[in-house]
């Protein structure tokens, strides 16, 4: 505990000095004298204006784009002398130097930009567009012929967004469910996809497909992508949305970067909090080792300390954690990275990120499970302490030897761990008042590594291709849990029936996944049919996994004294292993070949693609895929003896899956777009094995079906975008599918409470999103600083969905089942969501400027669990969340930001619904956190 005090005692003086200069950061400039600087970007031989086109000040942070009709305003600028930068792609980068600045006047700059040439037309970019900022990807949104969203690092920054899950929640129409599990228009995560670069990323989790999007710090990230209409370009397992996540390349000019942050939380910080010692490997996230299974347990494929002449097996974990008072959180990261200009016209670029963070949570609640007669299973108070980390470490290398060539390498590290106790204590309807706990750290370990090259073959055909391979390593090391029946005056014994109520648990998955793609494209000119170019690719993928579970039973039924809760580590001391008197006891592992299955996939993808533009308002891209695919899962029952051979599960399929996306564009500042497509769903790994597994003792268990089946989805698009001006948009959009075969999670019939997955038979989803984004000074047509320097964004979706069972198919899903409602919303879908922000910058001078942003989620109440004979459905209650952050930038060198989130720390609760009355299934409070950071750059 020496480690975690002294840690504690740095962290607090890092968080004070953080709060002090964000307090007090620097002199007042607001009387600055400043000037503007306006103009007009055209091309130089059409002389037409040039929309989106960047134009910043070399040095400091000020940039803007330009309008429709090439107009731009640079406002609050400093006097001096400048260096103004103007890029576009398919142009020459230009700069002019001396632009003088005066007091109180305006600059004028009329710009004509060269073509780039015409080899580089439409595919080779002159100089480096900033994919980090809104306007950048509010242009590559109007461009685009497809219903996409794209939320840049700067956006993610302004917003106080730490990581990839968060930001991705601030999409209209996407929902974070659980706080783990992705939805994207009411569908889950079997229904969505994670790319990274443009290529599948798996999961570290074995119960998701998606990737757990919080283990990626912003701070890797260029840009995230939202495609919610589908292209045949994409993996075909697409109903909700495909979310990409574009990590940083390189930057413009040299850099190195550090930082150090710090937090707290109301209901966390500096109080009781639970956890084991830890040494510095463990206090930075990478505990597996130290809790490995030991050699003797690891040595037997079933162990017996009975059998093992009841030698101490040297498990590490302890079944008591120690209390102690939580530090603040910290966290430290550096990065850096260069263009470098070589002979003959090449370009190399690096970038590196380090960074490492960590954070002490605590999540006090309840939660209880009623049968259809409203009788209590179990109703238990629940504390739940969980230290959790993050690692990552991102080096991307990129080489453009000449016009027509670019090269790319990409490797990531991330490793996440939560190391945590929770805590049950209440009535469980066989055992009367009982305890539970359960300390569990979960640490999973992801490597990847990207290749990708574009080339320009002639004026008119191009290839672009990239390989990847991706390592995940996830491990559940030593979990302890401990159920033991309450007595009076704090005392509690062992339950003489419960073999299975204090055991270790360890799990082991380990994953391979490998992916290529590669297409051509060749463009014309001057077509009779308008066809402009014809694209041709073909995507490969192979993925394989390991998953091994074993629970070795601590056998202590045949003791019958009582002892406090801070005693068990010496009742079930290795001292007193033995068989057979009161006061031994015995490690015991029942063979279950069920917990471990093995499962392989291949998906094999050829598509086409055809673009077509008529009189330059009309756009067609019409495309067809063919993935072929196979599903293997390879798996025992509960009942098969370790030497039985596996079972098989193979689900193949061979799909046509055309899609089809029309846009018209009315105006220069607006477009229609309409998609319609076929898609298909597959169950996960996880779901297609009978592997069972609970999140705590003495709750729900879960178990998967080998008889599920893949499913079809029909998609339609309409959505209206209006873009006022650069870094503004208005949009509305339309969306409806139909699914065939979706899987569901359902209750089994069972006497303990049993959940799996199922084909239902069908179901619908339709709904209605709008955006809004506009700076105030637009907005209400005012040159006053304070109202041009705001902007407010909003956005919100209205959602219907309605899955449906068949009552004479029931027996045909493989487990048995009976749904308490045959119609009902779709899992996790929220009738309705709502985001809005508002920010407020000030320019101190044109090297610093203070910005300051607020915003607002809520969710409509949204179906966690499906009631089954006769049980409720358990909804999770709409919460209101209000965040506010501040970001400081001093000189172009110095940063400060704070964070603060959960303002209004509301109840999170869970409602099981009968006729008469609701019940509540579950209640978990958050806390308010604070965090903050300072930074420096070099």
């Amino acid at each position: 505990m020496e480690f975690i005090q002294t840690m504690q005692k740095a962290n607090t003086t890092t968080l004070t000095l953080l709060i002090w200069f964000l307090l007090f950061p620097f002199e007042n400039k607001a009387q600055v004298q400043q000037g503007i600087i306006q103009g007009k970007i055209i091309d130089a031989e059409n002389r037409l204006p040039i929309e989106g086109a960047s134009v910043s000040l070399v040095g400091t942070s000020i940039g803007t784009a330009t309008a429709s009709n090439g107009v731009f305003e640079l406002r609050n600028v400093g006097v001096g002398t400048y260096v103004v930068a103007i890029t576009y792609i398919g142009y020459q980068e230009l700069r002019i130097d001396d632009v003088v600045v005066f007091p109180s006047k305006i600059t004028d700059l009329e710009v004509a930009l060269e073509p780039a040439g015409e080899l580089m037309e439409e595919v080779v970019i002159s100089a480096t567009v900033n994919k980090e900022s809104n306007i950048a990807l509010l242009a590559d949104r109007k461009r685009s012929t497809m219903v996409i969203q794209k939320v840049g690092s700067q956006e993610l920054s302004r917003k106080g967004i730490g990581n990839v899950g968060e930001g991705i929640a601030k999409v209209v129409g996407v929902a974070m469910v659980g706080n783990k599990s992705l939805f994207v228009r009411g569908l889950g995560d079997r229904y969505n996809n994670a790319t990274l670069n443009g290529l599948p990323i798996p999961s570290t989790n074995p119960d998701l497909k998606l990737i757990p999007l919080d283990i990626f710090p912003t701070s890797i990230v260029k840009n995230i992508e939202v495609l919610k209409s589908y292209n045949s370009a994409y993996y075909g397992d697409f109903s909700g949305g495909t979310i990409d996540i574009v990590t940083k390349d390189y930057p413009e000019k040299a850099f190195i970067r550090a930082a150090v942050s710090s937090g707290f939380n109301s209901i966390s910080t500096g109080k009781q909090f639970l956890g084991i010692d830890r040494g510095f490997a463990s206090w930075l996230g990478f505990a597996r080792a130290d809790r490995a299974m030991p050699a003797l347990p690891a040595s037997v494929p079933v162990y017996d300390s009975y059998f093992n002449d009841n030698v101490d097996p040297q498990f590490k974990t302890p079944f008591v954690p120690h209390e102690y008072k939580a530090p603040v959180n910290a966290g430290l990261s550096l990065s850096g990275g260069d263009r470098i200009s070589l002979d003959g016209g090449g370009t190399f670029g690096y970038l590196f990120t380090v960074a490492n963070k960590n954070e002490y949570v605590f999540l006090p609640g309840s939660t209880a499970w009623f049968n259809a007669q409203q009788e209590t299973i179990y109703n238990y108070d629940t504390e739940d302490y969980f230290y959790q980390t993050n690692t990552s470490g991102l080096l991307n290398l990129y080489y453009k030897p000449n016009a027509k060539a670019t090269y790319g390498l990409t490797g990531l590290f991330v490793n996440d761990s939560r190391d945590g106790v929770l805590d049950n204590f209440g009535l469980n309807w066989d055992l009367g008042e009982v305890y539970g706990r359960r300390n569990t750290l979960i640490q999973n370990t992801l490597f990847t590594t990207q290749f990708n090259t574009k080339q320009q073959i002639t004026e008119r055909f191009s290839l672009d291709g990239a390989v990847g391979y991706t390592k995940t390593v996830g491990s559940i090391p030593d979990r302890t849990q401990t159920m033991v029946e309450a007595r009076d005056n704090n005392q509690y014994q062992f339950s003489p029936n419960g073999i299975t109520d204090v055991h270790r648990f360890f799990a082991d998955l380990d994953d391979h996944d490998a992916s290529a793609r590669l297409a051509a494209e060749l463009r014309f000119r001057n077509s009779e049919i308008g066809l402009t170019s014809l694209t041709f690719g073909v995507d490969g993928r192979y993925k394989k996994r390991r998953f091994d579970a074993r629970q070795i039973d601590a056998d202590a039924k045949n003791i019958r004294s009582l002892f406090r809760l801070d005693e068990l580590d010496e009742v079930l001391s290795p001292q007193r292993l033995g068989f057979g008197d009161a006061t031994s006891w015995r490690y015991k592992e029942v063979p279950n070949e069920q917990n471990r299955y093995r499962s392989e996939m291949y998906v094999y993808a050829p598509y086409a693609n055809a673009n077509f533009l008529w009189a330059d308002k009309w756009n067609l891209v019409a495309g067809v895929r063919f993935e072929s695919s196979s599903q293997s899962t390879d798996y025992k029952l509960e009942r098969d003896v370790i030497e039985a051979p596996y079972r098989n599960n193979t689900i193949t399929g061979n799909e046509l899956l055309p899609a089809v996306s029309l846009k018209y564009m009315p105006t220069a500042k607006s477009n229609v777009i309409f998609a319609a497509s076929k898609t298909i769903s597959r169950p996960l790994f996880m779901e297609a094995a009978p592997f069972r597994y609970n999140e705590s003792a003495g709750t729900a268990q879960r178990i998967g079906n080998p008889s599920l089946t893949n499913g079809d989805v029909y998609n339609v698009d309409l959505r209206y975008d209006y873009f006022p001006n650069p870094g503004e948009l208005i949009s509305v959009s339309v969306f409806g599918k139909r699914l065939i075969d979706p899987i569901e999670y359902v209750r089994v019939n069972s006497a303990e409470p049993m959940f799996s997955y199922v084909n239902s038979d069908r179901a619908v989803v339709a709904g209605v999103e709008l955006e809004v984004n506009k700076n105030l000074g637009s907005l209400f047509a005012s040159e006053l600083d304070a109202l041009r320097n705001a902007s407010i964004g909003l956005n919100g979706s209205y959602l219907f969905s309605e899955v449906e069972f068949d009552e004479d198919k029931l027996s045909g899903k493989g487990v048995p089942f009976y749904p308490t409602n045959f119609k009902r919303p779709l899992f996790g879908a929220s009738p309705y969501l709502v985001n809005a922000d508002l920010t407020y910058r000030v320019n101190w001078n044109s090297r610093s400027h203070t910005q300051i942003t607020g915003t607002y989620h809520v969710f409509g109440k949204r179906l966690f669990v499906a009631g089954a004979q006769g049980t409720g459905d358990i909804y999770e209650m709409p919460v209101n969340r209000l965040d506010a952050a501040i970001n400081t930038v001093i000189m172009n060198k110095i940063g400060f930001d704070i964070s603060i989130n959960n303002i209004l720390n509301p109840d999170i609760i869970y409602n099981q619904e009968f006729p008469t009355s609701d019940l509540e299934y579950m209640n978990v409070k958050r806390g308010v956190s604070v965090g903050a950071t300072l930074s420096y750059t070099f």
